[in-house]
Formats: C-alpha cells, structure tokens, sequence
C-alpha cells in the first residue's frame, strides 16, 4: 500500500503513510509520497496532517523519509539507549540522516527542504 494524500479544507496538506511492507516497495513509497506534497504544495499549501493510524510500526525511514521536506532541517527524534546515550535522527536538506552507525552522519534518502507559504 502506498501513500495516499489529498487537500483539506483551509489549505491544508492531508497525507496518509501506511506501514512500509518491504524494502522492496521503500523507493516507490517515498517516491509517492513527496510526488503528493509537491503536487499539494503547488496549491499554496499552509499545514499539513499526517495520518500513520493504520501504520503499526516496522520500518520508520521511509515515513521519515517521506515527510523529510515538510519536517524541514534539525533533530527530529532520537535512538535513546538504556545507558542514557542518544543518537539523533535528523533531517539535512530534507533527507533524513542518522549517527547510529559510526558516529558520521549517515544519509539515509535522497530529497531537498521546501518552503511553505504560511
């Protein structure tokens, strides 16, 4: 199942993000996603809801990577370990990036940051 998204009333963006089934569908799930918030920014979109109710959990890098360029730029959330060490997500021109692996940022999609209007 792929994103899903439409124009609410008031301006505002509607984007649904079900659960992503495999890492074979990830590329065309984000893909899908950001063709729906360009098209919805192209109307002078000014906020946006995004709907993960039917998504149960499993992957969380293409949701991420979906809403990169709504997110905007900075941390986002954050791996907190028992030790109390914590290791960002973060969003950097719209992609997101992790430290989880060697402590380098890691770039984990490809996307660029958009403005919105409001």
């Amino acid at each position: 199942m792929l994103p899903e998204g439409r124009r609410l009333a008031g301006a505002i963006g509607y984007l649904m993000l079900p659960p992503v089934p495999s890492d074979r569908v990830a590329a065309p799930y984000v893909r899908s996603a950001r063709s729906i918030v360009s098209a919805l920014d192209k109307q002078g979109t000014c906020g946006w809801v995004i709907d993960m109710r039917s998504n149960s959990g499993g992957d969380m890098w293409g949701p991420l990577a979906a809403v990169g360029p709504i997110l905007g730029d900075g941390t986002v959330g954050a791996a907190v370990y028992a030790d109390g060490e914590k290791s960002p997500w973060a969003i950097e021109n719209g992609t997101p990036a992790s430290t989880w692996t060697s402590g380098a940022r890691q770039h984990l999609s490809h996307g660029r940051r958009r403005r919105w209007p409001c």
